[in-house]
């Protein structure tokens, strides 16, 4: 008489096919948590690149609508008047009709970008702005027509970069010869405006604004009194 044959699994191919399946549920998780920390990471690089060039358009439109203003100033207790412009490497000082809280709106605003130290080796790019009313509201923070007060506690701060490794500002002159730009100087002061502004930020690259005004300060006008 011929025995019965048995169908089924083994114990030992039972306990052989749950590994298999659980290797294989690892290795699909695993994929997929690497494939969502690499979506994650391709969003977040998305949004720093559209704020970076929003930033970069902020500045571009702030430095581009630089106004020509004779603001008052004192120099050695006399009441004089002097260019609302100065700029080193370190920061600069301007009157713009573009506002970083409010865009093109409203008053016009006294600007000042400042690069300031973090205390850890890196720097931020900062920029105050007050409002600009008329020129007596320079008397504030103008000491003498070549030397500017801080703004104080009054202006509305922003930090434009907040770590940087190195950042520098730099002035184009107008040459008169081309009626094009110039050489580069680390510092502005002289009675009119530049032909260019470049901000070099690392990391963060260069913004280079060119400044579309053909008022001269030194040239007088019907309308100014």
């Amino acid at each position: 008489m011929r025995a019965k044959s048995t169908a089924g699994f083994t114990l030992i191919e039972l306990m052989i096919s749950i590994t298999l399946v659980a290797a294989i549920a690892a290795g699909m998780l695993s994929a997929m948590r690497g494939g969502l920390l690499t979506l994650e990471r391709v969003q977040s690089h998305i949004q720093e690149s559209r704020a970076a060039l929003g930033l970069d358009q902020m500045i571009r439109n702030q430095i581009g609508g630089v106004l020509p203003v004779i603001g008052d100033c004192t120099n050695e207790g006399q009441a004089v008047k002097s260019p609302l412009f100065r700029g080193n490497a370190g920061g600069m000082l301007m009157v713009t009709s573009y506002s970083m809280t409010e865009g093109a709106r409203g008053y016009p605003r006294v600007v000042e970008y400042s690069l300031l130290p973090n205390g850890d080796g890196t720097g931020r790019l900062v920029a105050d702005e007050v409002l600009f009313p008329s020129p007596a509201t320079t008397l504030n923070f103008c000491a003498a027509p070549n030397l500017m007060r801080p703004m104080g506690p009054a202006a509305r701060s922003m930090v434009l970069a907040p770590r940087l490794t190195s950042a520098r500002i730099s002035y184009r002159e107008w040459d008169p010869a081309t009626r094009l730009g110039g050489a580069w100087f680390p510092e502005w002061i002289k009675p009119n405006l530049p032909y260019a502004i470049r901000i070099e930020m690392e990391p963060g690259g260069s913004i280079t604004v060119p400044l579309h005004v053909t008022r001269d300060y030194l040239e007088f006008y019907a309308d100014r009194k």
